[in-house]
C-alpha cells in the first residue's frame, strides 16, 4: 500500500466521498455535516450521492464503480482517498469502495458490527418480504466472509465505543477505530425549565425506534405532561389523546419542536438485522444534545454510552422505567438544566470540526 501522508499534504488529495443523499434516513443526514467539516482539508472531493438501503440498483453499483474509477485515474492512487458511509443494505458503498491495496480506503460504519448486512437488498428483492427472505436466507452464511474479504484493506471507523468493539471482536483482522458521532451545530434555545410541560419523540418510523411502544408510554406518563412527536412517517401513526404528532420537521419548525420539549425520549430496542443484532449510533440523540434538550433513553448499545455526558438518562429497556424518570425529573427544573449544560460541553467536544480530527489524522497516518 502506498504511504500515508501528512496532514498539511491532504490539501494535495481529492476525497472521493459515497453516501447517501440527505433525506434518505440518518446515514443521509449525517454525510451533510461530516463531508463540510472534511472538506477543508482537501484539495477537492468529489461526493458520489445514492438512493439507500433499499433503493439502489445494480445499475447504481456499476455507476459509481465507473466515477471512482475515473477520479483514480484522473488524480492516481497517491493523491486520493476514498470514504463511504456504510449501513444495512447500502449496496452502493458497500460494493463500490476499491479493494485494490495500492488505493487508500476508509469507511464508517453505522450498524456496527458489520458493514452492511444485506448485500443484495436491490428495489426488486426488497419489494416484498418474501423476495427478500428467498434471497437472503440461503447466502446469509457466506455473507459475513464476503463483508470481511471486501473490507480487510479498508480503515472502518465506528461511531461508538461498544460498536467498535464489536466489530474488532467479529472482525479481528480489521484496522477498527472508534470515534463519536458528531452532534451538528444549532442556534440556542430557552432552558428546559422554561419550555412547555412536554416531551418528544424523534426520528424516522422504523422498528427499533421504540414508537411501538408509544401506546404504553402514554398510559404511564403524566396525563399533564404531552408527547409531541415528529420525523419523516410519523404522520402515518394512529391519533392518541395526549400525544401530538408535527410529521417531517426541517429548519425552522425543528428548531420550534425541541424548544417544545423539555426531554427527548429514545426508548430504543436492541436493533436486530438479518444475521445478528447492530449497534448504531443515534443521530437522533445527537440532535437532541444539539438544541440541548436533555435525553432519557433505554440502556441499549451506544445510547448507553451517553450517561456519561451528563446530558442523559438511561434506564433499563422498560417503558415502566422510561415513564418513573420522566414523571420523576420532568418538573425539576434545575436537575434538567443542568442536563442542558452538561449537553452544551457535549455539543462542543463533539464538534464536526473536532470529531473530524479522528478522521484526519487516519487519513494522514
Amino acid at each position: 500500500m502506498s504511504a500515508w501522508v501528512t496532514e498539511s499534504a491532504l490539501r494535495e488529495h481529492t476525497l472521493v466521498y459515497i453516501a447517501p443523499h440527505v433525506g434518505s434516513g440518518g446515514p443521509g443526514d449525517y454525510a451533510t455535516g461530516f463531508v463540510e467539516a472534511a472538506r477543508p482539508y482537501f484539495g477537492d472531493v468529489v461526493e458520489i450521492r445514492h438512493r439507500g438501503p433499499g433503493g439502489d440498483t445494480v445499475r447504481d453499483v456499476r455507476k459509481a464503480r465507473a466515477q471512482i474509477r475515473d477520479v483514480v485515474a484522473a488524480f492516481g492512487t497517491d493523491r486520493t482517498i476514498v470514504h463511504g458511509e456504510l449501513s444495512g443494505g447500502s449496496l452502493v458503498p458497500f460494493w463500490a469502495l476499491p479493494t485494490d491495496p495500492d488505493i487508500r480506503v476508509t469507511a464508517t460504519l453505522h450498524d456496527a458490527p458489520r458493514p452492511v448486512w444485506q448485500p443484495f437488498r436491490t428495489p426488486a428483492v426488497a419489494r416484498t418480504r418474501g423476495a427478500f427472505h428467498l434471497v437472503q436466507f440461503p447466502v446469509d452464511r457466506w455473507v459475513r466472509q464476503l463483508e470481511s474479504r471486501r473490507m480487510r484493506n479498508t480503515s472502518v471507523f465506528v461511531l461508538s465505543t461498544c460498536g467498535s468493539r464489536s466489530a474488532q471482536a467479529m472482525f479481528p483482522d480489521w484496522r477498527v477505530i472508534a470515534t463519536e458521532i458528531y452532534v451538528p451545530p444549532r442556534g440556542d434555545l430557552p432552558p428546559p425549565s422554561q419550555r412547555p410541560l412536554a416531551v418528544g419523540m424523534f426520528g424516522y418510523v422504523y422498528r427499533g425506534k421504540g414508537f411501538d411502544e408509544l401506546t404504553r408510554l402514554r398510559e404511564l406518563i403524566d396525563p399533564a405532561v404531552e408527547i409531541r412527536i415528529a420525523g419523516r412517517g410519523t404522520e402515518a401513526l394512529p391519533p392518541m389523546d395526549g400525544v401530538r404528532v408535527l410529521g417531517a420537521v426541517e429548519g425552522a419548525a425543528e428548531d420550534e419542536f425541541f424548544g417544545s420539549i423539555r426531554m427527548l425520549l429514545a426508548p430504543y430496542g436492541a436493533r436486530s438485522l438479518y444475521g445478528g443484532y447492530a449497534v448504531p449510533a443515534s443521530a437522533t440523540a445527537a440532535r437532541s444534545l444539539a438544541y440541548l434538550t436533555p435525553v432519557a433513553a433505554y440502556a441499549e448499545g451506544a445510547l448507553a454510552e451517553l450517561a456519561a455526558t451528563g446530558a442523559a438518562q438511561v434506564v433499563p429497556p422498560k417503558p415502566e422505567n422510561l415513564a418513573a424518570w420522566v414523571n420523576a425529573s420532568i418538573a425539576n427544573g434545575r436537575l434538567l438544566d443542568e442536563m442542558s449544560q452538561a449537553a452544551r460541553t457535549t455539543r462542543t467536544v463533539r464538534a464536526p470540526d473536532r470529531v473530524i480530527g479522528d478522521f484526519v489524522r487516519e487519513w494522514s497516518r
